[in-house]
């Protein structure tokens, strides 16, 4: 990937382009391109952490492991 964006650069030069004409064709054109592509990966990056975050306080269980479950009601308490 590294090689090909060397040779566009190369490409470019010799169509007598400079760096920041090279750059602002590859990040498309206008001045919020590089904003947009920003919040994009943060968007996705944020999604992310959510997912993962959901599936862990999902994944907890209410006992600990080798417990038995709780078999107390409330007709327990009023035989006392």
């Amino acid at each position: 990937m590294f090689k090909e964006l060397i040779q566009f650069y190369k490409i470019g030069t010799e169509m007598g382009l400079n760096r920041k004409e090279i750059n602002r064709i590859f990040l498309a054109e206008g001045k919020h391109s590089v904003l947009f592509i920003l919040l994009i990966i943060f968007a996705a990056i944020a999604t992310g952490v959510v997912i993962i975050l959901a599936l862990i306080f999902y994944s907890r269980s209410v006992y600990p492991a080798g417990t038995l479950y709780s078999t107390v009601r409330s007709k327990d308490f009023k035989k006392k």
